[in-house]
């Protein structure tokens, strides 16, 4: 007995018809198509991969753990941390003194000079030991104001102490406005002048 089949049926089970390879042609590129600056070549991702660390590296003792930067901050004052007069200290530890002492003993300092009854003394040059409560003038080259250095002795480590500069140049430094406006931004401390 003789088969038999569908032609047709049999033809679109092998072959695709016009539209569909038209359809399958769709999605697909040129033979001669490039990727252009869509992808990197092997070149340049070996250029990009090359001086990277392996997936395996540790940094060993070159850098801090984690463990160990926060030892280091166990009792370390906040970032925000303030100080209120009395607690700003200065000086080298072991002789450190408060914001108030040290303003407390410049000033006795001014006072002292201030109140004092000096012994005034134009000299060509220092002598060799000086007397305590002597103001020495020595001339100097300057023609305008300031034509004497001062100098007065100091008993305890029996050497003369200049007072004062002739020239001081403040150029390089900061003006009391800059600095209370800085520290009173940064919320660091509030600073009043008289």
């Amino acid at each position: 007995m003789a088969k038999t089949i569908d032609l047709l049926s049999w033809l679109k089970e092998r072959f695709y018809t016009e539209s569909e390879v038209d359809n399958l042609l769709s999605g697909k590129s040129d033979t001669g198509h490039t990727h252009g600056d869509i992808y990197y070549t092997e070149s340049e991702v070996d250029t990009l991969l090359n001086g990277k660390a392996e997936a395996n590296h540790n940094h060993d003792d070159r850098y801090y753990t984690e463990s160990e930067v926060d030892t280091f901050l166990n009792g370390k004052s906040s970032i925000n941390h303030t100080h209120g007069g009395d607690d700003v200290l200065f000086g080298s530890e072991g002789s450190q003194t408060t914001l108030t002492s040290k303003l407390t003993t410049i000033e006795s300092d001014i006072s002292a000079l201030q109140t004092a009854d000096w012994d005034i003394r134009i000299v060509q040059t220092l002598p060799a030991e000086g007397e305590a409560g002597a103001l020495y003038f020595v001339p100097n080259e300057d023609t305008g104001d300031n034509q004497y250095d001062e100098y007065i002795w100091d008993a305890t480590s029996e050497r003369f102490e200049k007072l004062g500069q002739r020239n001081i140049d403040l150029s390089d430094y900061v003006q009391k406005d800059d600095v209370a406006i800085s520290l009173s931004n940064a919320g660091i401390l509030s600073i009043s002048v008289e």
